[in-house]
């Protein structure tokens, strides 16, 4: 049976996060997934790895962005033994932007591509439902994001040293977590620089209630 979003409206339940900083990029995800009403897990992996230093942040159907990601990182792969050159991150986010264009009317999925390009600099694309690509310093998505806006707003800059930009990506997940029931469980992050990458967790108990 073909899935008919025009039936009621569309949830992405999740938040996810993506902020440029001085140095690199600090990416952030809740560990939440949910099964109609019920929480199936609360540490999820929302943060998916395609490149060495190219990751997709994914909300919407998680059958449906896994795959997509699995799809990506194929055709990628293939790319790269072929060309024995490194992938930008815009060619990554292009991919997965043209898969989820023609099955726009099959797949619920929104993500970010982000990750340093072969030449040092670091990208961030937003890909929402229907396949439009848009290039920021930030981007935010799933049901938690209508949350944070404002707070994005009022207090990004990309001057961010790594410490602050750790923080307000901790506090972005954490003030959304704290009013979408579809958000919820741990946070994962993860830093990108030049230095490599760094992945560490706050466990629930842990997650600051703002």
């Amino acid at each position: 049976m073909e899935q008919d979003f025009l039936n009621g409206e569309i949830e992405t339940g999740t938040t996810i996060v993506a902020l440029k900083y001085k140095d690199g990029l600090v990416l952030a995800a809740d560990g939440r997934t949910s099964t109609g009403s019920i929480v199936a897990f609360r540490a999820a992996r929302k943060i998916t790895q395609i490149t060495e230093r190219v990751f997709m942040c994914r909300s919407g159907s998680a059958a449906d962005t896994q795959t997509i990601s699995r799809y990506v990182r194929r055709i990628i792969k293939d790319h790269e033994l072929e060309t024995g050159e490194d992938t930008k991150v815009k060619s990554v986010a292009s991919v997965a932007r043209l898969i989820s264009y023609q099955n726009k009317e099959h797949l619920l999925a929104d993500m970010i591509i982000a990750g340093m390009d072969p030449s040092g600099d670091f990208k961030v694309f937003r890909i929402p439902l229907g396949g439009t690509l848009i290039e920021a310093s930030y981007a935010i998505s799933g049901s938690g994001s209508g949350y944070i806006y404002s707070m994005l707003d009022s207090r990004y800059h990309p001057e961010m040293e790594l410490e602050e930009c750790k923080s307000f990506a901790r506090d972005l997940v954490s003030h959304a977590m704290f009013r979408d029931s579809s958000s919820g469980g741990i946070i994962r992050m993860l830093v990108i620089n030049k230095s490599g990458l760094e992945e560490f967790v706050i466990p629930g108990e842990d997650v600051p209630n703002l």
